[in-house]
């Protein structure tokens, strides 16, 4: 095949790197072909076993090696990238072979650079997914993207070897690529694209767009494309200018830095200097106790403050600059000379250790701050001086001073005084060339005359000193001077070099400020540049996107109220690309609307529910009747599955018919009317009539739903054969107590005669009591029935207020042990006309029906509240007993004991008919409390759920 050649290529590149590592001897191929010689072997043996791999996808018996090479790779990719990225040595780079003494030529000898780790781990994902037979085509996606990530690896590799050949260090490791590595990834994602597109060819032809960019971009929409090109556009150049500003950052702070050190270097000084010169007057004072009194107290309390002045400094720039280890050793050296009991060479030698340390601290503070390697060398030659150089020259002049002083007030100099003091000549000397020689390239700079001044002012006096020195101490005639005179000249030396340091640290501090505040202005000019091409991109792109956002969401939108049946066309002021497509969107919508208006208006006005849906069982129409019968917005179910609008139980066994319809053009739905439930949108379940019929359009089956609610007509229906039953029980009923109320008359008045007869019996008169007891029993019972078959002629009706019968009601009721009775009443006067007793008697069952329900509950209340109602029309039209429409009082009485069961709920009300245990209850008191509310033309309703509780609602007609 074709595709073989790049990876056969790639196999022979690979090959010979790995030739030229296994011989040791990188001589011949480096001299032939140097960017292969720089591959190295952990990279060759990755890109042969990737080849190898790719070549083994042409047969499926060999997938499972590629399979294998491509974990191998992966594995080994990951680890070296997990090495290069966080600086860990995991052995993985030569762990086939020793790679870091074997001469590489290139950069990072034996290691494989994290650009190419990734691509490794890239091409090995592709590769994975390649091998993975079937399931491939669920990876394809994901495959592609990471194949054009391999293929913009090479290409970025070979534009970094021929544009970007000096790479900084720092980033050496992640931007090197060998130009051969670079070739190979471009050459191996050539091989892997064409059998990504033999796969797809192979299979059903599906894949083919996955491989263009631009079919990518036509799988994308607008802000996926737009927020992919921002950020391949932004994310580089961002990362770039970040670099920008924290270079600049670094420089701020290296300078900031530098001038803190430059601060602390002048206080060390002082320090330095004030120690020196105390040197100098104790020296003195051991010849002459009167030499310098007030001044050495003086000179004590300076140090004393710029001690604590320094260790202040050291502790606040603690960061940046180290406290010297031995600052306590200057501190109690110094408490050990303040104290006085030492001998003129102890306090010598502890003043001179004092002031080593500090110039040695003084070189510490240059080489923490980066003074010392200042990368300007003008002036890096003028901070070398007051660091390394003025320090121990004036030290030299202290000691000379020191010593000169001593001999003055001693009045004898010996040999060893004439030694030690032409030792410190010759090394002033050579000190003195030393600077000069060190500032011969700054002074010979323009504008240095702020400089030049001061050290010749200091180069003078220096002189002077040295003169006098050889001419009055050395040759043993002080020529009357005096050893003030003598410490005050030494002390104008090196104040003179103090100044000429300060001089130069000022000098120094302006050019390192001014650096400062041109690298602010940089950053500041870098992230001003930032900010305003971040603002004219996104100025630039927000008004690109939404100028093509918003001719589709016009072109989308006017398809909306065409769907709608809303007249109009896409009016975008465009003239680009675009226009020409809304302008023919708007032809095409002038025609399609003269042919939907009508067919829509049909649809719309429709009576019935109408739902399309195509042969996959998807909603394509749904009409507003469909809207208001389920409860959906059209929107809401268009585009979705019909199994949306049915309960989960009819679901499966819709797709098995829909399928065998579509197969066979057969169904048992098709073409007559069928009772089935649907689902509305509130979970809901409903009874619907449904005629399916089926209809081709643009050569597919579609099918056509009319749908119907019948909730109301079943609803009606079981009205009226409750109704029915309840007339025929209640006529049934009605005559059976009638006649048998003519027997019950009959037995009391033969019980009456015989209990008169027989009234010196006792015995006999009992059980004639008896019989009458049974027999008022057997006539209450009869009463009830006669109510429930509303036939009770004995009733006193008149106008009756209800919350003043409540209260006699239940204040004469006892409840059972811990359940609580309560009453609720509206403020206003609510009258009824009815017979008090019989509304007394229905209360009262109820009641008593709560009792029982909540003495196994939690919650042992019952709550019987009144209230006035105004029933709703659908409240009316349930209940066309109430008569035309008026004010209601509503008695209800509730409780959250244990509810009453589903199939239990509609038998309620029939006589004899009762849950409780046998002699319990005879079932009579809520069908006779049905009765009388019927009789008095009112209703009574129930709601109850099975461990919440239930809700009894008795409605009465308000008079007036």
């Amino acid at each position: 095949m074709k595709w073989f050649s790049s990876a056969w290529l790639v196999m022979a590149i690979s090959a010979v790197a790995l030739l030229g590592w296994v011989t040791g001897n990188h001589d011949p191929l480096a001299r032939l072909l140097p960017p292969i010689a720089n591959m190295t072997f952990n990279t060759a043996l990755c890109f042969l076993l990737l080849a190898s791999g790719c070549v083994a996808l042409a047969r499926a018996e060999r997938r499972p090696w590629a399979r294998w090479f491509a974990i191998a790779v992966g594995l080994f990719a990951l680890l070296s990238l997990v090495e290069g990225v966080f600086g860990v040595d995991l052995g993985v780079d030569n762990l086939l072979f020793d790679s870091r003494h074997a001469g590489a030529h290139g950069q990072f000898s034996g290691r494989m650079s994290p650009l190419t780790a990734a691509g490794f781990v890239l091409a090995s994902g592709v590769l994975l997914a390649l091998s993975a037979g079937e399931v491939w085509r669920k990876l394809a996606v994901w495959a592609h993207g990471l194949l054009v990530m391999v293929a913009l690896i090479g290409v970025m590799g070979v534009l970094m070897n021929l544009l970007l050949t000096d790479v900084p260090r720092e980033r050496a490791l992640f931007a090197s690529i060998s130009l051969f590595t670079a070739v190979d990834f471009l050459l191996l994602a050539s091989a892997l694209m064409r059998r990504f597109c033999a796969r797809g060819v192979e299979g059903s032809g599906e894949c083919g767009w996955l491989y263009s960019s631009k079919q990518l971009m036509y799988r994308l929409n607008y802000p996926e494309k737009f927020a992919l090109i921002s950020l391949l556009f932004l994310v580089p150049m961002a990362v770039m200018l970040w670099n920008e500003v924290e270079e600049a950052d670094e420089h701020v702070a290296q300078a900031r830095l530098e001038m803190e050190g430059l601060s602390h270097v002048r206080m060390t000084g002082r320090l330095l200097r004030a120690f020196a010169e105390h040197r100098g007057m104790r020296n003195g004072s051991f010849a002459d106790p009167t030499l310098f009194r007030k001044g050495l107290a003086d000179k004590e309390a300076e140090i004393d403050r710029l001690l604590a002045e320094n260790g202040r400094m050291d502790r606040e720039q603690a960061g940046a600059i180290a406290i010297p280890k031995g600052w306590n050793g200057i501190a109690k050296r110094w408490q050990t000379i303040k104290n006085g009991r030492l001998n003129r060479a102890q306090q010598w030698r502890l003043h001179t250790e004092i002031i080593a340390m500090l110039v040695r601290h003084m070189r510490t503070i240059g080489d923490e701050t980066g003074l010392l390697r200042e990368q300007d060398l003008l002036l890096h030659h003028l901070i070398v001086a007051p660091l390394l150089m003025t320090p121990p020259l004036l030290e030299s002049v202290g000691q000379m001073r020191g010593l000169g002083v001593a001999m003055i007030a001693s009045g004898k100099v010996t040999d060893e005084d004439r030694l030690k003091l032409g030792g410190l000549l010759g090394r002033l000397a050579w000190q003195r060339q030393d600077l000069d020689s060190e500032l011969r390239l700054p002074f010979a700079e323009v504008g240095m005359e702020a400089l030049i001044w001061p050290y010749q002012e200091f180069s003078r006096r220096l002189h002077g000193l040295t003169t006098l020195t050889k001419e009055r101490l050395l040759s043993g005639h002080d020529g009357g001077i005096s050893p003030r005179d003598y410490f005050a000249q030494a002390t104008g030396v090196i104040r003179g070099g103090s100044l000429f340091d300060a001089a130069v640290l000022r000098f120094v501090g302006r050019r390192l400020h001014r650096r400062v505040d041109r690298e602010l202005r940089m950053q500041y000019n870098i992230k001003l540049a930032v900010l305003l091409l971040v603002i004219v991109l996104l100025l630039l792109f927000t008004a690109f996107y939404r100028s093509v956002l918003d001719t589709i969401q016009a072109l989308a939108l006017c398809a909306q109220r065409m769907r709608h049946g809303e007249l109009g066309q896409a009016s975008i002021p465009t003239h680009d690309e675009l226009s020409r497509v809304v302008s023919a969107f708007n032809s095409v919508a002038d025609e399609l609307m003269q042919v939907s208006s009508r067919m829509r208006a049909v649809v719309d006005h429709a009576a019935n529910g109408i739902v399309i849906i195509d042969s996959a069982g998807v909603v394509q129409t749904f009409n507003p009747a469909a809207e208001a019968i389920f409860g959906y917005a059209a929107g809401e179910v268009i585009g979705h599955d019909v199994t949306m609008l049915m309960p989960e139980g009819l679901r499966e066994s819709h797709r098995a018919g829909l399928t065998r319809c579509v197969a066979t053009g057969e169904g048992r739905m098709m073409g007559s009317a069928i009772k089935v439930e649907g689902l509305k949108k509130n979970g809901e379940r409903f009874p619907l009539e449904l005629v399916m019929a089926p209809m081709e359009y643009d050569g597919a089956q579609w099918f056509i739903g009319m749908v119907r609610d019948i909730s109301e007509q079943q609803l009606m229906e079981e009205q009226l054969r409750h109704a029915q039953k309840m007339e025929a029980v209640g006529s049934l009923v009605g005559g059976v107590a009638h006649n048998f109320n003519n027997m019950l008359a009959g037995i009391v008045g033969k019980a009456y005669l015989a209990k008169m007869k027989a009234k010196d019996d006792p015995r006999v008169v009992r059980d004639l009591e008896a019989i009458e007891d049974v027999t008022r029993q057997a006539g209450d019972m009869v009463s009830q029935l006669l109510l429930f078959a509303q036939k009770d002629f004995m009733r006193a009706e008149q106008d009756v207020a209800l919350a003043p019968l409540l209260r006699r009601t239940l204040d004469g009721l006892e409840p059972p042990e811990g359940v609580e009775l309560a009453l609720t009443v509206a403020d206003e006067d609510l009258v009824v006309h009815c017979d008090a007793s019989q509304m007394q008697r229905v209360v009262v069952a109820l009641v008593e029906n709560g009792f029982d329900a909540v003495s196994g509950a939690e919650d042992k209340r019952v709550v019987v509240s009144l209230a006035r109602v105004v029933p709703e029309a659908a409240f009316l039209q349930q209940h066309p007993e109430l008569g035309e429409p008026r004010a209601l009082a509503c008695i209800t009485v509730e409780d959250h004991g244990c509810g009453i069961e589903e199939e239990v709920l509609p038998r309620i009300f029939e006589p004899f008919f009762t849950t409780k245990e046998v002699g319990e209850g005879a079932g009579l008191g809520l069908s006779s409390a049905f009765g009388t509310i019927a009789t008095h033309h009112g209703v009574i309703e129930v709601e109850s759920e099975v461990g919440k509780g239930s809700r009894f609602k008795v409605y009465l007609p308000l008079v007036g």
